[in-house]
């Protein structure tokens, strides 16, 4: 007995070819791709993710940001933010560093320990260095902050070398440390600190002498 004979144009109709189906599956994958790192920027944008490793001057911070530090206790609300960044994924609770005029603060978050802040003030601070070859924190410069009060406090900041993020906080740091404690700058022949002397804001000429350092004469 012979097979019906199929209608000319409808052999294969209904059925896709795997060359089509995997076409079909790698279209949406980029789609579910783009469409979840819209919704990502939108969310970061909005606050509710952090944008790591991104420093963010104070007036830029995200609000929201703002008030989760304040209600955690990490910053008063009455205290200027000059600059921030956070390295968390899901939240600016997991890691954060920032300074203020008169404080530089780091704290993290662990199951085990909880959140855990600590906080220098500028006027107690020995010194401030950075060591860009880092070999714990790939990509990373450490800026080490240390005390000279009795307690021996003390600790490193790893701050991304992206888009030299390094070096504008550790400068910005610096900074701030420098105009609460002049006397304590780093020697006047080490052209990083003449640099961050005229960042000073103007004062009268007499308290410049007081406080700035005198520069050896060319004839000495």
């Amino acid at each position: 007995m012979s097979k019906p004979v199929e209608p000319a144009g409808t052999r294969g109709k209904g059925k896709m070819s795997p060359r089509k189906m995997v076409y079909l599956v790698l279209v949406g994958l980029v789609a579910a791709a783009l469409i979840g790192s819209i919704v990502l920027n939108v969310l970061t944008m909005m606050g509710y993710f952090p944008d790591t490793d991104v420093i963010y001057k104070g007036e830029n911070m995200n609000q929201r940001h703002r008030k989760i530090l304040e209600k955690n206790g990490i910053v008063h609300p009455d205290e200027e933010i000059i600059m921030f960044f956070s390295a968390g994924i899901f939240s600016v609770l997991e890691d954060g560093n920032l300074f203020t005029p008169s404080r530089v603060i780091l704290y993290q978050k662990s199951d085990e320990e909880g959140l855990e802040t600590f906080s220098i003030p500028f006027r107690e601070i020995k010194s401030i260095s950075m060591n860009t070859s880092n070999p714990s924190h790939q990509g990373f410069s450490m800026i080490l902050v240390e005390s000279d009060s009795e307690s021996g406090r003390g600790f490193g900041i790893p701050v991304s070398q992206v888009e030299n993020a390094d070096a504008m906080f550790y400068e910005g740091l610096t900074n701030a440390w420098i105009r609460v404690r002049p006397e304590a700058a780093a020697p006047v022949d080490d052209p990083g600190n003449l640099e961050l002397l005229s960042a000073l804001p103007e004062e009268e000429d007499s308290e410049k002498q007081a406080s700035a350092p005198v520069l050896p004469s060319e004839t000495e």
